[in-house]
């Protein structure tokens, strides 16, 4: 048998204290009268210690609801617990009101506490560095002899831009700070020297091509020395649907990034090898798809083709390449001319689907 030591009725309680007396002599529910929180004016986002907290719509009630969270204390006695947040949004500062429902001593409470929220408006470390135009690297995308288009750019830039959002799910610093079109392509900064290498590798494995880094040294934080990193990247010189000479043969590019693919124009077979074995070889970009016009087959022997090409419309007689056969007589094929040189075109290339 127990006896309550405060008012000396029989209770059971391990807590000693009868139900009543606990509840008159313990708080259960705890939170200051003042909650002030900072919020960064810029990008919504709170501070809570030395941890900025991003969120999104209706960011200042989302903001008074967290700081009220991480202030609140409840007893741990209580059970099935259950907290709502009442908020006066319009006041300044904020009103707000805190109701706890639980199970003590197997018995329902119900309780409601009153606090204010002050928040207090400021501007978060990264937003203060995108507006200085902080950045820890730079990515520069060049293509030598041949522009970027728009479509790839739009296509990097939106790359870019989504690796950056899935990185700051870890990684506040992960912005990107500028992207700036220049000569022969363009330059992406961004806040944090893992991101640029992130987006360096993102394009580099799209595109195909090589990349080099290095490191200068812009300072010193904490005693630590701080580089900023280049990530210089190089694209191959064509582009999907582009016509290369490659070491004498033609080839037709069909895809490209770490693997570069086509169509042997010789053949008509499949072309497919490793960038990193074709970029020392030699590679001239003779021409592309939009270059492409059609040609009537006049004849077909064993050895020769002659066709009408469609440039003086002359019947041209050429060495018969694997893919034209007798039945092609009288149909039209895809015909390039380069220098003289005139390339029948396997209908397998004229297909391929390329992006303005």
């Amino acid at each position: 048998m127990m006896f309550c030591p405060s008012c000396g009725k029989e209770t059971s309680s391990e807590n000693r204290l009868c139900r009543e007396c606990f509840l008159k002599n313990v708080d259960i529910v705890k939170i200051p009268e003042y909650v002030d929180v900072d919020v960064c004016v810029k990008c919504g986002a709170h501070r809570e210690g030395d941890t900025w907290i991003d969120h999104e719509e209706n960011s200042r009630l989302v903001s008074a609801e967290m700081a009220i969270m991480s202030e609140l204390e409840v007893h741990r006695l209580v059970e099935d617990l259950d907290i709502a947040i009442a908020l006066d949004i319009d006041s300044d500062p904020v009103q707000g009101e805190v109701y706890i429902t639980g199970i003590v001593e197997n018995e329902p409470i119900e309780i409601a506490e009153e606090t204010t929220v002050r928040l207090r408006d400021t501007s978060c470390e990264r937003c203060n560095k995108v507006s200085a135009g902080y950045f820890e690297s730079v990515v520069q995308v060049r293509r030598p002899g041949i522009d970027l288009t728009d479509q790839e750019i739009r296509s990097m830039h939106n790359s870019s831009l989504k690796l950056s959002e899935e990185a700051r799910q870890n990684e506040r610093m992960a912005y990107i700070a500028d992207i700036a079109k220049t000569d022969g392509g363009f330059d992406i900064y961004t806040g944090t020297k893992e991101l640029g290498m992130k987006i360096a590798k993102l394009i580099k494995k799209q595109y195909g091509g090589t990349y080099t880094q290095s490191a200068t040294l812009i300072g010193e934080q904490d005693g630590q020395r701080v580089y900023r990193k280049s990530y210089s990247l190089k694209l191959p010189p064509f582009r999907k649907g582009d016509i290369i000479n490659l070491e004498g043969k033609p080839i037709g590019i069909t895809g490209t990034g770490r693997t570069i693919t086509g169509i042997d124009l010789e053949t008509a077979s499949q072309y497919r090898n490793d960038w990193r074995y074709m970029k020392d070889e030699d590679i001239d970009r003779i021409g592309n798809l939009k270059d492409v016009e059609p040609g009537v087959i006049s004849m077909v022997s064993e050895n020769e083709v002659q066709v009408v090409e469609p440039i003086e419309y002359k019947n041209v007689t050429l060495k018969r390449p694997s893919f034209i056969k007798k039945i092609d007589e009288g149909t039209e094929k895809g015909v390039f001319k380069h220098n003289g040189t005139i390339y029948l075109i396997p209908e397998i290339f004229t297909k391929t689907k390329i992006k303005e």
